[in-house]
């Protein structure tokens, strides 16, 4: 989700804080695939092979319910 509406096809840095903590997972650029809104989807375009074993692990622990806070920034 985001206070403003997201272009598709627009790139991102995504920070996520699995369950609000200070430990992030970094990514270091999404793709917009669909935009609804103030929602949107993401396609993890660059990602280091730690970083996803750490969020494949992190998936898996929440299952569906994932209490994920995200922040974004465009990418340069």
């Amino acid at each position: 989700m985001s206070l403003s509406a997201v272009p598709l096809g627009a790139d991102f840095e995504l920070h996520i804080f699995p369950d609000g903590s200070s430990a992030e997972l970094f990514l270091e650029r999404v793709t917009v695939r669909w935009p609804r809104c103030h929602e949107f989807g993401v396609a993890f375009t660059a990602i280091q092979s730690e970083t996803l074993k750490r969020l494949i692990q992190v998936w898996g622990l929440f299952g569906s319910a994932v209490p994920f806070r995200v922040a974004c920034r465009p990418s340069v």
